[in-house]
């Protein structure tokens, strides 16, 4: 399951770094060097999950355009829908620039158009294949902004608390299977102070740094309001020690 989490993650992080990469210059000017080093993962991690950087465009065309080419339900959209389909596009706006500028937007739209339609005939088979298809893409979809919201969320806290790039994403590859299945989440993070005062430790060198982050959970099956957590930002000099942990309260 960890391993699930972990390709999951690696894959987001690979698409969100091309997706970057392609605000600022052409397809067929970023290596897999500068892509891997963006996105802060070796080469041969890449290379594990995609041949080469088209078969990583593919994967994110696949994804953001199945999500807006064929509706939910076979008869015409209501306005509510259309209105969330505009809010989803605007929220990753990033994403539908790059795959303007490079091409696929369009190309997706015909090519999916040319399967459906045969001679200005639709065919039934095909088009039904099709909605059977983008209600499997809407339900992953879903599975994956869960793990995303979480993901974000986590990492802009945990880097305020001082954490780097690979032990934000070490925090989240264990923790996320214990979140992304709840409706919601309570979590609240315990601070280097506040852990030293029940768990204290001993060094035989004294760290520069000392970084000690507990995040306490609590799955919730409805919205509370609750006040929003003023985190302590920590500042990393010389040698530094981080510990991690979590637990799950009542």
């Amino acid at each position: 399951m960890v391993d699930n989490r972990r390709v999951k993650i690696t894959k987001l992080m690979l698409q969100e770094a091309l997706i970057d990469l392609l605000q600022e210059k052409a397809l067929e000017n970023i290596s897999v060097r500068e892509l891997v080093n963006k996105a802060d993962i070796n080469r041969s991690t890449f290379y594990t999950h995609y041949d080469t950087i088209y078969d990583l465009l593919y994967s994110i065309t696949e994804k953001y355009m199945k999500k807006i080419i064929f509706p939910n339900k076979v008869h015409d959209s209501s306005l509510t829908e259309h209105i969330e389909l505009l809010r989803f596009m605007k929220s990753n706006r990033k994403a539908y620039l790059a795959l303007i500028r490079t091409g696929q937007f369009l190309d997706y739209l015909i090519d999916k158009s040319l399967l459906i339609f045969d001679s200005n005939e639709m065919s039934y088979r095909m088009l039904k294949k099709e909605y059977k298809s983008a209600y499997e893409t809407m339900v992953q979809y879903s599975c994956a902004g869960t793990v995303q919201t979480i993901r974000l969320f986590l990492e802009d806290k945990l880097e305020y608390l001082g954490l780097n790039k690979m032990e934000i994403n070490e925090f989240i590859i264990y923790w996320i299977d214990k979140l992304e299945n709840n409706k919601y989440n309570y979590i609240r993070f315990r601070n280097t102070k506040e852990v030293n005062n029940y768990m204290p430790l001993e060094f035989s060198k004294k760290p520069d740094t000392l970084i000690r982050i507990i995040m306490d959970y609590k799955p919730l099956k409805e919205k509370i309001n609750v006040k929003e957590q003023v985190l302590e930002k920590n500042t990393r000099n010389g040698f530094t020690v981080v510990e991690w942990g979590g637990r799950k309260i009542k």
